[in-house]
């Protein structure tokens, strides 16, 4: 006879019942979140090591000649530095000064040197603030006199910008001259020179530098500056010349370039006007003479901004400079198109930089005379 088993006894679970089931989602979430932090490791690793692979190399080859580290030659030297020394050696001193940003590089300082009679030296520098153009006026009065100033001042000069440009600072000639007003913290500098390696300006110039180290090929430079810091450019005036020059794609990527760096230009920056106003006092006491214009750009460009805040800017760049020639401090002649210099749009390397021929006839405009193109 059969004992029947006791009443306290339980029968085996099913296999598939709730208990289990809840046991095995535990242990498949738990395998399935171990899983997911394995990948965001390995991906946040495997993006570090990338961007630091990419800033080694922004470093090493240092294509632009802006951190003073590279192993091979830039395809553009440091203007900051190349101009201060370039202005060191050069006797007799000038004594006329160009100032402003890449927009005034191609204004011949011997040009202007006709019409000043005293040696001219070109200070233009790339996308120059208000605080270069005073470290440059400085850093030339400590020099000898400077008697007479042309600057070429684009609304960006007064950007708002939250700091100065890291480049001002990494030059070693003009660092000193920087008003402690406007100098940055070692982390800013070490940030903004990081954010400079890493753009896509560096990082396909360094890919064009190992490219020409490699293949053996002589290293043509995009630009480069004369002993009074004009500048040349031997591959586009080379197109130019040829007749194979695409002016219309070079214009169509200035329109994009100045679309983005308009979009948070929301006024002018005070702390910049403050330097310009610095600037000019300078210059006053020093008895130089101050001239200003606001670089014109091309039609095309013009048009192309339409719905920025390019004409509200340029506008207040205007109604600031009058002011500081109502109060003495400058000549302000107003360029608002090309039309009112006899410009001629043809003669644009882009939407915003002139060729020679345009520059001379901006100094006909400004002074009423000019001089012969080279």
């Amino acid at each position: 006879m059969s004992v029947p088993p006791a009443a306290s006894a339980r029968p085996p679970m099913p296999t598939g019942s709730p208990g289990n089931r809840s046991s095995d989602s535990g242990r498949i979430r738990a395998a399935a979140g171990a899983a997911a932090r394995r990948f965001v490791l390995v991906f946040a690793g495997t993006l570090a090591a990338s961007w630091a692979l990419v800033l080694a190399l922004g470093l090493l080859t240092d294509p632009l000649a802006s951190f003073g580290t590279g192993l091979l030659p830039p395809l553009v030297p440091n203007d900051r530095d190349f101009k201060a020394t370039a202005y060191q050696r050069l006797l007799p001193r000038p004594e006329a000064l160009i100032l402003g940003s890449s927009r005034v590089m191609k204004i011949r300082p011997y040009c202007l040197q006709q019409i000043t009679r005293v040696p001219a030296f070109n200070f233009g520098l790339n996308s120059a603030r208000a605080e270069d153009d005073l470290a440059a006026l400085r850093f030339a009065e400590s020099h000898g006199p400077v008697r007479w100033i042309l600057i070429g001042l684009d609304p960006e000069a007064l950007h708002n910008s939250v700091k100065p440009d890291a480049r001002l600072l990494d030059s070693r000639l003009l660092r000193s001259y920087v008003d402690p007003s406007l100098r940055l913290s070692l982390p800013h500098q070490l940030f903004s020179g990081a954010v400079a390696a890493l753009s896509s300006e560096t990082v396909l110039a360094s890919f064009r530098s190992i490219y020409y180290a490699l293949g053996g090929r002589r290293l043509e430079p995009v630009y480069e500056f004369d002993s009074t810091g004009f500048l040349t450019h031997p591959l586009l005036e080379r197109l130019v010349r040829e007749g194979r020059f695409d002016q219309d794609t070079a214009v169509h990527q200035s329109i994009v370039e100045y679309r983005s760096r308009y979009a948070g230009f929301t006024r002018l920056s005070p702390v910049r006007v403050a330097a310009l106003t610095r600037l000019l006092q300078s210059a006053w006491t020093g008895g130089a003479r101050v001239d200003v214009f606001i670089p014109p750009l091309h039609p095309a460009l013009v048009r192309g901004m339409e719905g920025t805040t390019l004409a509200a800017r340029t506008r207040d760049t205007e109604a600031l400079l009058s002011g500081f020639e109502q109060q003495g401090l400058l000549h302000f002649v107003r360029l608002p198109s090309l039309a009112s210099f006899n410009g001629d749009p043809a003669l644009f390397f882009d939407g915003a930089h002139m060729m020679e021929a345009n520059t001379a006839r901006v100094l006909s405009a400004v002074y009423g005379t000019g001089c012969a193109v080279h």
